[in-house]
């Protein structure tokens, strides 16, 4: 019947995809679909097949189209956003990631994405606010250590040098190990003439 049919093309689907057999996969999810259109779960994971396989606008297409048929998964969003930002569509990159904070404003991934795209677009008061509220929202974890170093940096080229070196070393606070944290702050130190 139809619905078996659905399934076991929803389950080839998956298994060609964890296999890493994309074009066996995008056959099944488009056979899936065909049987039941507005299935989110298809609509997504074909959107992701073809994010994978650079095929960018035909993945936002599909991720509108599992966002219509009632997904709510804020990495839908940041999938949208992913394949605006490969098309150099910046402004619709960070329209869709402010979408997804909508439906969950404290998704730390989503924010992280959203923080980079800004500093990526020199919004730098923007990137600053978005790492500020990462950092307020995340326990002290690996989230925090990224969030600090990247404020670090954006102190650091806005010339707050002081505020670039406190965040620095909350970061190597949080991990002594963090390469990254104390590379930056040695520049923060040669930048604040010290």
């Amino acid at each position: 019947t139809g619905q078996i049919a659905e399934f076991a093309h929803g389950h080839l689907g998956s298994i060609f995809y964890h296999r890493e057999d994309l074009n066996g996969a995008e056959h099944h999810f488009r056979e899936a679909i065909a049987i039941k259109p507005n299935d989110s779960r298809y609509l997504y994971n074909l959107g992701v097949i073809l994010l994978k396989k650079k095929n960018m606008e035909e993945a936002v297409s599909f991720f509108q189209k599992a966002l219509d048929a009632g997904a709510t998964d804020p990495q839908i969003y940041r999938f949208i956003s992913e394949s605006f930002a490969e098309l150099k569509m910046f402004d619709n990159a960070i329209t869709a990631l402010e979408k997804g904070l909508r439906i969950r404003p404290d998704d730390v991934d989503t924010l992280l994405q959203l923080a980079d795209l800004y500093y990526e677009r020199g919004n730098l008061s923007q990137a600053e606010d978005t790492f500020r509220k990462v950092i307020r929202i995340t326990p002290g974890d690996s989230n925090t250590e990224t969030a600090l170093v990247n404020l670090g940096i954006i102190m650091d080229d806005m010339e707050r040098f002081g505020e670039a070196v406190v965040e620095f070393e909350k970061a190597i606070a949080l991990n002594p190990k963090n390469e990254n944290a104390y590379y930056n702050l040695g520049i923060a130190y040669k930048n604040a003439g010290q």
